[in-house]
């Protein structure tokens, strides 16, 4: 089968923060059987200042420039070669659903099944936007497919399009080298951890809040420093860990005892997947996937108020409970979320 798949990718010798849909994209491409198919990436990855994650607001002629390298690429692959399936990774932004829709009708007249796969929660992104929504029903017409990340994502997709025989739930997935086999549960419960952007979007504020009252306690938060916080004081027992190797945070996760993610908005996180991944019970937020992760034996879901986060840090005082969750978690992902076990799932797309 020949796919041509729509996606951030990473280019020899260039520099990109790590994201979501380009993670999913590295893992994709090393683990789909090349015996069987053959895949063609057009890279959509960010240009400019917003590509460093320091800065995210859209600039009209990066977008343009970005624009025309994708189509430029597509033209010449669809030149050379009959595709069976375009595979689009979108995250529904506000310029980039605009765009997908163009590559939608192209991929139409070429006779190219679409299938369309969307990596964020769609009423965040989407919202009440009436041309948005418009876009987005237009596009679920012109897909054979499309791919969701949550049950939310879903429910609101039925409430705007007609198309309900055509979108399916499939999750993100994690390598199975990184799941751990059992992990070693302390007595008490010293060091809590954040993985994600730090920015008040992800619950950090709260973090540094119960921070400053839970002084018996240290708070990890890895990843890239929103440049809001540069001035911003933070409690004594804050560390702040800027690593984007997955083996550095690997370690930084074993060393920990509980799994802290107050977002306020996501798709189907990886952070949290990861957490899962090594054993760390989970207090978090009922977005996106989360709840749908955890179920009710992986962790505690809470309100993004520091009661409600302190009281599930106190619940989890026991080991034996912290033991239990672990575990689950571990098996949760080894049942449901392994890059094998997902692909096999998103290729059965692409035969039907």
């Amino acid at each position: 089968m020949k796919i041509i798949l729509f996606s951030p990718n990473i280019k020899r010798g260039q520099k990109q923060l790590n994201g979501g849909i380009l993670n999913w994209t590295i893992s994709y491409l090393n683990n789909y059987n090349n015996n069987i198919h053959h895949i063609d990436v057009v890279n959509t990855h960010l240009i400019g200042k917003r590509k460093t994650g320091v800065v995210k607001k859209i600039s009209l002629k990066d977008e343009i420039s970005r624009t025309y390298t994708i189509f430029k690429e597509f033209l010449r692959l669809t030149k050379s070669c009959n595709y069976d399936v375009a595979h689009v990774n979108s995250s529904a932004g506000k310029f980039g659903i605009f765009r997908e829709y163009l590559i939608a009708l192209i991929l139409k007249k070429k006779k190219i099944k679409l299938i369309l796969h969307f990596h964020c929660n769609l009423e965040d992104t989407i919202g009440t936007s009436r041309i948005r929504r418009y876009v987005f029903v237009k596009l679920c017409r012109l897909s054979k497919n499309v791919i969701l990340l949550n049950n939310y994502s879903l429910e609101y997709s039925l409430t705007i399009s007609k198309e309900t025989n055509k979108f399916s739930v499939i999750p993100n997935f994690i390598e199975e080298n990184f799941i751990k086999k059992s992990k070693n549960i302390q007595n008490d419960i010293t060091q809590v951890i954040f993985v994600g952007f730090i920015q008040p979007s992800k619950g950090c504020n709260e973090i540094f809040d119960l921070a400053k009252t839970r002084t018996d306690l240290n708070f990890t938060l890895v990843g890239k420093l929103h440049q809001g916080y540069n001035k911003f004081v933070l409690p004594d027992n804050i560390r702040i860990i800027s690593c984007e190797d997955r083996n550095c945070v690997m370690k930084i996760l074993d060393k920990s005892d509980v799994f802290l993610f107050p977002s306020y908005s996501e798709g189907f996180s990886l952070a949290l997947l990861e957490g899962m991944s090594r054993g760390l019970p989970i207090i978090t937020t009922d977005v996106g996937a989360n709840k749908e992760m955890i179920e009710t034996s992986g962790g505690k879901i809470v309100s993004h108020d520091i009661e409600t986060i302190n009281q599930a840090l106190i619940e989890f005082q026991d080991s034996e409970t912290r033991r239990q969750i672990s575990q689950w978690n571990i098996n949760k992902v080894q049942s449901k979320y392994t890059v094998g076990k997902v692909l096999e799932r998103i290729f059965e797309i692409y035969q039907e």
